[in-house]
């Protein structure tokens, strides 16, 4: 974790408790969507790479880390995040952001 997500994380609960329950989850679905594929993509690579000193235990973890973004994102799909208004556009949005933030992340 470091300051800017959780800066992005209280910016994007603010926004969604001003926009209502369904939204916030809506934005919590598609944030955890974004983490997911991340954290797939970062367990491929490091398959890749074939590091057999520490593949396990580090894929064990990134693994865990997914796995807990999951449930995340099916708790907003259980308190009906698919059901906000324009969920499409707005899904697109933030997943779009995720994904800026992400790449600005892997570079720095």
């Amino acid at each position: 974790e470091n300051h800017e997500s959780d800066t992005g994380r209280a910016g994007a609960g603010a926004v969604s408790a001003v926009m209502g329950e369904k939204t916030a989850m809506a934005l919590t679905i598609s944030i955890e969507e974004v983490i997911q594929e991340h954290y797939n993509d970062q367990i491929r690579a490091l398959h890749e790479l074939k590091l057999k000193d520490v593949e396990p235990e580090l894929r064990h973890t990134l693994v865990q880390f997914r796995d807990d973004e999951a449930e995340h994102c099916e708790t907003g799909i259980e308190y009906h995040g698919l059901e906000a208004p324009l969920y499409n556009v707005f899904s697109k949005i933030v997943k779009t952001g995720c994904g800026l933030v992400i790449k600005v992340a892997e570079k720095i």
